[in-house]
C-alpha cells in the first residue's frame, strides 16, 4: 500500500500561516496609526476653534477699550475727556458699560462683560453662558463713573 502525500503548495502550510499573521499585524498597526492620527486632528481642530474664539474676544475687548460709540456701546465704551476733546484709551465710561447688552456678531456672541476687583466680580450684563462654548479675555482699565476706580474688565464671547 502506498500512502498518498497531501500537497499544500510548494512552501508548505507553515509559510501560509506566517503570511496571515504578518498581514494581521500590519493591518492592526495601520489601524492604530490612523486612529491616533484622527485623534490628533480632532484635538488640533478644537484648539484652532478655541484660539479663534479667544482672538475674537480680544478684538472685542480692544474695541470696547479704545473706541466710543454712544449709540452702540458694544463697539466702544471709552471715556470721552471734554477738556482734552478726545477719547481716553483704557479708561471706560461706566454709564456706557451699563447700557451694554448681548450682541450677535455672526459666529460669535458677546455674552457678558464683568468687572473684577478685590471685592469680586460684578457683571454689567450677563446672558446664560456655558464654559464649554465661551471664552473670556480680561484687561486692566480705569472706570470713570460715580467714583473713579481701577479694575479688570472681562469680555465673554460665546459661539461655535
Amino acid at each position: 500500500m502506498e500512502i498518498e502525500k497531501i500537497s499544500v503548495g510548494k512552501r508548505g502550510i507553515v509559510f501560509g500561516l506566517d503570511g496571515i499573521v504578518a498581514c494581521s499585524i500590519l493591518l492592526f498597526s495601520l489601524f492604530v496609526i490612523f486612529t491616533s492620527l484622527a485623534a490628533h486632528v480632532h484635538a488640533a481642530r478644537a484648539n484652532a476653534q478655541d484660539a479663534e474664539k479667544l482672538l475674537f474676544a480680544a478684538a472685542i475687548g480692544e474695541a470696547i477699550v479704545k473706541n466710543r460709540d454712544g449709540q452702540n456701546p458694544s463697539r466702544g465704551a471709552a471715556y470721552f475727556n471734554t477738556s482734552k476733546n478726545r477719547v481716553e484709551v483704557n479708561v471706560l465710561d461706566e454709564a456706557l458699560l451699563g447700557k451694554m447688552g448681548k450682541r450677535n456678531f455672526g459666529e460669535f456672541t458677546l455674552s457678558a462683560i464683568y468687572e473684577r476687583d478685590n471685592l469680586g466680580k460684578r457683571y454689567f450684563f450677563n446672558e446664560e453662558i456655558s464654559d464649554e462654548e465661551c471664552a473670556a479675555v480680561e484687561r486692566f482699565v480705569q472706570i470713570k463713573g460715580e467714583q473713579e476706580r481701577r479694575a479688570v474688565v472681562g469680555v465673554v464671547v460665546c459661539g461655535k
